[in-house]
């Protein structure tokens, strides 16, 4: 069976295309024996498609569901808060949260059977699970920012000294069988909670949480604001890496990659830089450097298994041409170093396989990708943007299939993809009501620590100009 990993990048209402991508593969997962998924892993936005693309696998759902989950909910009208010290909280997502550990409804056909086919469609398939296939090992990964730091005990191979140092990233691998929903459900929303519009989350530690951190933390009880994991790792690359045990494969998922030109031509603009300017470049040279880092390690770790698998055949094809006197002093020269050659591939081996990276994006994400608008957040404000978004990533993901042999037919209509959606523009957004309200709460975010002198400020200019509207009548 080919397993394979994924890793779901951060990308705001760009969420919608990750779920498309991961509908496909779903779609491939239920229509093929041959493959399965082990670790799938986000930050943010990241986060909640893992969640969705997770919760199929292990509830056996029906393959439109998490299309109508992600374009249904994520509207800002279920978003905005109702408090006033936070623009944004997910109060209103909990009955579909808890929706998906409920849902026991299942399909009185077999997938893929003739009746199948015949009935499947949005409608008929809604709210109900088709538990042919279902995958109970899947693990999947949360990565969130600590606001208080982590500390971690590192030995230093070189000198063998023991330090303890600083970190605010922190990832959880976690399953459905081990894992109560009330856990999954305050990680996920941790790491989804977009600093300043949405409350750091507190989360009380438990002693399996920080076991791979310091030996200072010996309390079962400490507290940590959690806030967005695309803060310190939008691509938790490393960790999901770490916990691979038999994939061949890694998928990037990532709604917006970089353009070459773009780039280029913002290092020859010559600008003054202010404060926020240089506050944001550092934030972004911190996270590409730790993507990089984790990159270099994964090829690293396949060039080493590869040279190592180059002497395990090289080994084992000399050891066969030898004749049998020589092959009776090789195998007692093994003996005396404590080696065998039945326990060669477990002995000059990384235990890792040698790993294929892959990327899915799509190619030109400013003309396909509605939610590009109003800096990734647009496809919050509009259920057509939404799913055009879903479309671009779904047809992406089984395109990349059919690379790879498997042709599937599509569940959705290719028409309903808007060709022209890089026109978009703030006019054609029809909740505009919404867009007002979110940045008045946005207003009133920022300035709810100082809403008292805001008030003090208010009532001077209300004064101020009743005393110049009565100047006109004395």
């Amino acid at each position: 069976m080919n397993k394979i990993s994924i890793i779901v990048s951060g990308g705001v209402s760009l969420c919608t295309y990750e779920v498309g991508v991961l509908t496909s593969l779903y779609q491939l997962f239920l229509e093929n024996g041959d493959v399965d998924f082990e670790v799938i892993g986000g930050s943010s936005a990241g986060a909640i498609s893992t969640f969705l693309f997770s919760s199929s696998l292990f509830k056996g759902f029906n393959p439109y569901f998490m299309a109508d989950m992600i374009i249904e909910n994520t509207d800002i009208k279920n978003l905005v808060s109702k408090h006033d010290q936070f623009v944004l909280d997910f109060d209103n997502l909990i009955p579909s949260f808890e929706k998906i550990f409920k849902c026991e409804n299942r399909c009185e056909y077999t997938y893929g059977d003739s009746d199948c086919k015949k009935a499947r469609c949005r409608n008929f398939c809604k709210d109900k699970r088709c538990s042919k296939k279902k995958n109970e090992q899947i693990k999947m990964v949360f990565n969130v920012t600590t606001l208080e730091p982590i500390l971690k005990d590192i030995q230093d191979k070189v000198f063998s000294k023991n330090f303890t140092l600083r970190t605010h990233n922190l990832s959880f691998v976690l399953d459905f069988k081990s894992c109560s929903e009330k856990k999954i459900y305050k990680l996920l929303k941790a790491s989804a909670s977009f600093p300043i519009f949405f409350a750091p989350v507190r989360y009380i530690f438990e002693n399996d949480d920080l076991k791979e951190f310091s030996n200072f933390y010996k309390d079962d009880k400490i507290e940590l604001d959690l806030t967005d994991g695309g803060v310190t790792q939008n691509l938790p690359l490393k960790i999901i890496f770490n916990n691979i045990r038999e994939s061949e494969k890694i998928i990037l998922i990532i709604p917006h990659p970089d353009d070459p030109s773009t780039i280029i031509e913002n290092a020859k603009n010559k600008r003054k830089l202010n404060i926020s300017d240089v506050i944001i470049k550092l934030l972004d040279s911190s996270f590409y450097q730790s993507y990089y880092s984790d990159l270099k390690l994964s090829f690293e770790f396949n060039r080493i298994e590869k040279k190592l698998f180059e002497i395990r055949n090289s080994l084992k094809s000399s050891f066969e041409n030898l004749d049998l006197e020589e092959k009776k002093v090789v195998e007692n020269f093994l003996n005396v170093s404590s080696l065998d050659l039945k326990n060669l591939d477990e002995n000059l081996s990384t235990g890792k396989k040698i790993i294929q990276i892959d990327i899915i994006s799509p190619q030109k994400p400013e003309e396909e990708l509605a939610g590009e608008i109003l800096n990734h957040f647009g496809g919050f404000f509009d259920k057509n943007l939404r799913y055009n978004d879903f479309l671009v990533g779904y047809f992406d993901g089984l395109k990349y299939c059919k690379n790879f042999g498997y042709d599937l037919k599509p569940l959705f209509d290719e028409k309903d993809l808007n060709k022209k959606i890089g026109n978009v523009n703030l006019k054609n957004l029809k909740n505009k009501k919404i867009i007002f309200i979110l940045i008045l709460k946005s207003f009133v975010s920022l300035l709810y620590p100082y809403r008292k002198n805001f008030l003090i400020i208010f009532l001077i200019f209300f004064f101020k100009s009743t005393i110049k509207f009565l100047e006109k009548f004395y």
